[in-house]
C-alpha cells in the first residue's frame, strides 16, 4: 500500500478495512448443539465487545496520526502504513476463508479472529504513541478545560460511565449539581442510545461524540461500552 505521507489514505483505508471485518451478522455461526440461551447471549456479548474494541482501536489510530502530522512526524506515516498493510493482508486472507461457502465457523474461531485484529491494532497504537511521546511535551497532551463547552463534563461523565452509575441512585438534578451545572439536567435525561435526536442528547450529535471521544483518547481515559456503542452507531448512520 502506498501512502505518500497522506493522512486521508490511511484513514480511508481503515474505513474500508472496518467494513470488511464487521459484523457477526455477516457470518453464520455453527456452535455445538445444546447451547443454552445463556450460552448464546454470552457469546454474542463477547463478539460485540470485540467489535467495539476494534472500532475503538481504529479511532485511536486515526486520532494519533493527526497528532503525528501536527508534531511534524509525517515521516513515520509510511512505517505505520506498512504495519496497517500487514493487518490488511491478514484480514483479507481470513475474510475469504470465513466467507467460503464450505466454511463452518464457530464462535470461538470468530472471537479468535477478532482477537488477532485487536492485538495487531494495539501494536500499531503502541508504535504511534511511542513516536508521539518522543517529541510531545506532557503539557501539550492535555486539552485546556477553558477550551471546552459548558456541557462537556456531562458528556465525559457518560463516556467514562460515571453518570450511568449515578442514575441508579440519583436524579438528574442531583447529578448536575455535583457538576455545578444546575441548568443542564436535560443533557442527562435526554442522552441515550435509544433516545430521539435532540440537541441535548449527546449521543445523537456526532460533533459532541467526536469531541468527547478524542478528549478521552488524548487524556488516557477509559471509555465505557455504552458510549462506544453510541459513538459507532452514530458514525454508521452518517456513512
Amino acid at each position: 500500500m502506498l501512502v505518500n505521507n497522506n493522512i486521508e489514505s490511511i484513514s480511508e483505508f481503515l474505513k474500508s478495512l472496518e467494513k470488511r471485518i464487521y459484523h457477526k451478522n455477516d457470518f453464520e455461526i455453527y456452535d455445538k448443539k445444546g447451547c443454552t440461551i445463556t450460552d448464546i447471549s454470552k457469546r454474542d456479548k463477547q463478539i460485540e465487545l470485540s467489535e467495539i474494541n476494534i472500532n475503538s482501536g481504529f479511532d485511536k489510530i486515526n486520532f494519533y496520526i493527526v497528532e503525528l502530522i501536527e508534531n511534524q512526524k509525517e515521516l513515520h506515516l509510511n512505517l505505520i502504513a506498512e504495519k496497517v498493510n500487514n493487518l490488511n493482508e491478514y484480514t483479507n486472507e481470513k475474510y475469504k476463508e470465513l466467507r467460503h461457502p464450505s466454511s463452518k465457523i464457530n464462535s470461538l474461531y470468530l472471537i479468535s479472529y477478532y482477537s488477532t485484529i485487536i492485538n495487531q491494532t494495539e501494536k500499531i497504537l503502541e508504535y504511534i504513541e511511542n513516536v508521539n511521546s518522543l517529541s510531545l511535551p506532557a503539557t501539550q497532551k492535555k486539552t485546556a478545560s477553558n477550551d471546552l463547552p459548558k456541557w462537556f463534563p456531562i458528556g465525559l461523565g457518560f463516556a467514562n460511565g460515571e453518570i450511568r452509575k449515578k442514575l441508579k441512585t440519583m436524579s438528574a438534578n442531583e447529578i448536575v449539581k455535583e457538576y455545578n451545572l444546575e441548568n443542564y439536567q436535560n443533557y442527562v435525561t435526554s442522552t441515550g442510545i435509544a433516545a430521539s435526536k435532540d440537541p441535548k442528547n449527546i449521543y445523537s450529535d456526532l460533533k459532541k461524540l467526536n469531541l468527547v471521544n478524542n478528549y478521552c483518547i488524548k487524556n488516557d481515559i477509559n471509555i465505557c461500552v455504552e458510549f462506544q456503542t453510541a459513538y459507532q452507531k452514530k458514525k454508521d448512520e452518517m456513512n
